[in-house]
């Protein structure tokens, strides 16, 4: 297996502080399978390598080597609240007042200092709380 996207698995596994049983857990698999892939025994396959992508936040081609920019993807607050489709629940669409309580939710959460340093620390932002330049 590529030592690359092992080495990029790895690191930003540990980034994120997870285990191997963290990070299979949040891509449904087992912690003996995500040991084989950091070890090169077994292959990522391509659905597994986009969730790895989804749930550290980066492209599939980052993970494979094609990008060198592991600045997550950036998703504003409004992007999110717009996104019923991915907040609605049981086939309920929200009202405005939900995506407004929402809103501000989030808002006040990432002007939190524990957002903020969440944000320096896996969104790409720098300590004045600025989008870092993308290269």
């Amino acid at each position: 297996m590529d030592n690359e996207l092992i080495q990029r698995i790895i690191n930003l596994r540990e980034s994120h502080d997870w285990t191997q049983k963290d990070l299979a857990d949040r891509i449904n698999t087992s912690k003996v399978t995500m040991n084989k892939i950091e070890h090169g025994v077994r292959k990522v396959s391509s659905s597994e390598l986009k969730q790895l992508a989804d749930v550290f936040g980066v492209s599939t081609d980052y993970l494979l080597g094609h990008d060198t920019s592991s600045t997550p993807k950036h998703i504003d607050v409004e992007d999110i609240v717009d996104q019923q489709a991915m907040l609605t629940s049981r086939n309920h669409a929200l009202s405005d007042e939900d995506r407004n309580a929402i809103r501000a939710l989030l808002t006040t959460y990432l002007n939190s200092s524990e957002g903020q340093d969440r944000l320096r620390k896996f969104g790409g932002y720098d300590d004045e709380g600025n989008k870092k330049d993308e290269k």
